[in-house]
């Protein structure tokens, strides 16, 4: 009897690789048929060493690609004959079916999902994406032998055209052009392939050489280069989708999303007992998900299509928001008031990512367990811990280390998918339109069959915000905010401050000095984009403060110490106060630091927005920073001489914030207003910038003389009206400014427009997502461990 292979630590301290006699079955040239007893005898001696699935699990990665690596240079020479590893493939699509029915998790399975992932993972780093396609899908399929090869007529010029394992003949004369050689596959697909007929016309095809082994382009095969001149050619269509028919990949993903799910739902749906080996079964799973996930589709344009399955984390850099810039809305549209969206100029084509369109499209059109709406709650389920973290075959800590484990995978699954969009399509995906559905179990109207472990906003929430300093967490709070409508109108209907935005104003206002410390020793550049964290919290602030509601309890709440801004000790200050002084401090270090004029625009918006509902109360603090701010912004934009586009840039961005704050500055001091914001009175009273005294300064600069002539007119009559002693403390003139403030007239505010502007609303647009999805696969980069979904690459 052929003997266990057990990857076994054995006498040394490394690993080592004992019994080779399994693999190398899998590995050789013979096909194992799929009925074979090989794989459900012999496969299941198969052991990992439990060290390195334990607390070296990212230590050990290394040492596991370097115990399979001699076994998959074999696998990929042979496998293209054999197709054995499509059939180990289905074998664990198999394996993870027979757990439908909540039985107990063998330990065989992990072990082979685990060599599963290591193969998938030296595949991609060695393949490009129609060579995975191929080796998953498309194996075995060879070139016609001698013997074949004799019986045809030497002089005939036939193509034979091979997918999935059945062959077509094709004549010369009916491939004289890529043209009529598409039309032929066409023809060809539509008759005997119709579910993977549309993927031809979607993302074209590619050919794979039988004898040669090379992917090559259609012109190649039908061109000048390629014409069939020399009696028979074998090729292997291959089209850039995952196939339907018979699909290995797809009836793989479909079980990864119905584990996934049956282990949220462990309670419901009576789960196995050994629960650590089940989670310890999704971290694996969802590692493979990720290493397809990130295979991008290289461009056949060129004659070269040797790109590297996961080159994207290497080619892929986040869209610059230098380009980026304020539209408003036409009235045509139906919607009055401004727009605050992401524009950019075409940044060429948006990379393909052949198994994450696929698995979107899976998620579109799977059954009651393998759609998008289950996938995402037990995603979100995994992210927030909610999934219980007790099992009987493991120790409690190790469980729970490997539940944080598989918290960061579905945190990344979960934003890959979500932030791979349908740019430039009218109908959002099915992804989209489940996210953006999904709803409080507390308040579900729709009875989930089978049973489904419902979402808790409230636990989301307090999960998101108390880890918004580590990784994805803050474009997780921006996803949810912005697409998610019922959890926006739970976020809109917090009145505890801690619950969202104090926690998000606490960690914008570190940004500084964050990037600032990291920047030690190197050059800043003159313009980029700002931190995507700091952006994605700035925009979650501009969602918010176009909420009436939110600014007016924001003024109204008071904080009775914090501690955490600028380190100092803000006493008794109100919610409207930290938000404006936050908003300015990031502003201020984005005119010094990242020069982002998309990032401005966003600080202008939210202050904006919130002059709308003219703040009261200011904090000392506040109200200084306000003052201090329009005397510097009015002070630069009093001088002349611009001399370059950075200069002139920076400019636009300086008149567009002094608006925002003379705006601001105006709606606090208008009508009763003024009395209820004595310390914006002091401050302006004790040191009103110059420019405001004379707005003809101003004349030219192109911003809103209104708010600049109200605010003049308000400190003129202060000057004349109020008393107060320089030697006075601030308490007692304070008291002062806000007797006399009372006795002010009407007519101070006629300057102003009666009509008020609609606030700033934030809108996603196809720049969206060609920012934030190389965000999320950077991130995961450098997140993962090496060697476990992709090996380090050296990124510029």
């Amino acid at each position: 009897p052929m003997a266990p292979a057990i990857l076994s630590q054995g006498d040394s301290k490394e690993p080592t690789l004992e019994g080779h006699e399994v693999l190398s079955q899998i590995v050789g040239p013979v096909r194992i048929p799929h009925d074979d007893p090989y794989w459900t005898s012999q496969l299941r001696h198969l052991r990992i060493p439990r060290r390195l699935l334990g607390k070296e699990y990212y230590t050990g990665a290394r040492q596991l690609d370097q115990m399979f690596r001699d076994y998959f240079l074999r696998l990929v020479a042979s496998n293209e004959c054999s197709g054995n590893f499509v059939t180990m493939l289905r074998h664990l699509t198999e394996e993870l079916r027979r757990l439908r029915d909540g039985s107990e998790i063998p330990q065989s399975v992990l072990d082979l999902a685990v060599a599963v992932r290591v193969f998938v993972k030296l595949f991609a780093e060695t393949c490009s994406a129609p060579d995975l396609l191929f080796h998953f899908e498309h194996a075995p399929c060879t070139a016609l032998s001698e013997e074949e090869a004799q019986t045809l007529d030497p002089a005939a010029e036939m193509l034979f055209v091979s997918f999935k394992g059945f062959q077509k003949k094709l004549a010369a004369a009916e491939v004289i052009s890529p043209q009529s050689l598409m039309k032929a596959i066409n023809d060809w697909f539509e008759a005997e392939f119709p579910a993977d007929a549309p993927s031809l016309g979607a993302r074209g095809v590619v050919f794979r050489d039988l004898a040669q082994g090379d992917v090559v382009p259609i012109h190649e095969i039908c061109g000048p280069e390629g014409r069939i001149d020399q009696g028979c050619r074998d090729v292997a269509v291959i089209p850039l989708a995952l196939p339907v028919t018979d699909g290995v990949i797809r009836g793989l993903l479909t079980e990864i999303v119905h584990f996934s799910v049956l282990l949220t739902n462990q309670q419901a749906a009576g789960f196995p007992r050994n629960e650590g080996t089940a989670i310890q079964v999704q971290c694996v799973l969802s590692e493979v998900l990720l290493t397809l996930c990130c295979v991008m589709s290289p461009s056949f344009t060129a004659a070269s299509s040797g790109a590297v399955a996961c080159s994207c984390l290497e080619l892929l850099a986040p869209v610059h928001f230098a380009n980026l810039t304020t539209s408003v809305r036409e009235e045509a549209d139906g919607i009055s008031g401004d727009s605050f969206l992401m524009t950019a100029p075409a940044q060429g084509t948006r990379p393909h990512f052949v198994f994450l369109e696929g698995f979107v499209e899976l998620l579109g059109s799977g059954d009651c367990v393998a759609n998008a709406s289950h996938f995402l709650r037990s995603m979100m389920a995994h992210v927030t811990g909610e999934v219980d973290a007790v099992g009987d075959d493991l120790p409690v800590a190790v469980v729970q280390q490997l539940t944080r484990r598989v918290a960061y995978r579905s945190l990344m699954v979960l934003m890959v998918v979500v932030c791979c969009g349908t740019p430039g399509h009218l109908q959002p995906s099915a992804v989209e339109s489940s996210f953006a559905e999904l709803e409080d179990a507390a308040l579900a109207t729709v009875a989930d069959a089978p049973p489904q472990r419902g979402l808790s906003f409230a636990s989301i929430l307090r999960v998101v915000t108390s880890r918004l300093s580590e990784h994805l967490f803050p474009l997780l709070l921006y996803v949810l905010v912005c697409r998610v409508k019922k959890f926006r109108q739970f976020c809109l209907a917090q009145t505890d401050p801690e619950a969202l935005l104090i926690p998000v104003l606490r960690l914008l206002q570190s940004v500084p000095g964050l990037v600032d410390a990291r920047s030690q020793g190197r050059e800043i550049p003159g313009a980029g984009p700002a931190p995507p964290a700091a952006t994605s919290l700035l925009l979650v602030l501009l969602i918010l403060s176009s909420d009436k509601s939110v600014c007016q309890e924001a003024s109204k709440t008071v904080v009775a110490e914090v501690r955490w801004y600028e380190d100092r000790v803000l006493q008794d200050v109100n919610v409207v106060s930290l938000l404006i002084l936050v908003v300015l401090r990031t502003a201020q270090w984005n005119f010094g630091a990242s020069k982002d004029p998309f990032f401005n625009g966003a600080c202008c918006a939210i202050l904006s927005n919130v002059a709308l509902h003219s703040p009261e109360q200011l904090h000392w603090m506040a109200a200084a920073k306000l003052v201090d701010i329009a005397k510097l912004l009015g002070r630069g934009l009093s001088r002349a001489g611009i001399r370059d586009e950075q200069e002139k840039a920076l400019e636009s961005s300086a008149k567009n914030l002094f608006s925002a704050v003379t705006q601001l500055l105006s709606s606090c001091l208008e009508g009763h207003k003024l009395a209820r914001n004595p310390a914006l009175a002091y401050s302006l009273l004790r040191s009103c910038p110059p420019q405001l005294h004379d707005p003809s300064i101003l004349a030219d600069s192109g911003t809103d003389s209104q708010y600049t002539n109200h605010v003049c007119r308000v400190v003129g009559w202060l000057e004349e009206h109020c008393e107060v002693d320089d030697s006075c403390d601030y308490e007692t003139c304070s008291k002062q400014i806000v007797n006399d403030a009372r006795k002010a007239p009407a007519d101070l505010g006629a300057s102003l427009d009666s009509r008020k502007p609609e606030p700033f609303e934030y809108r996603e647009s196809d720049a969206t997502y060609d920012f934030f999805l190389p965000v999320v696969w950077r991130t995961a980069y450098h997140v993962m461990p090496p060697h476990v979904c992709w090996s380090p690459l050296k990124l510029s």
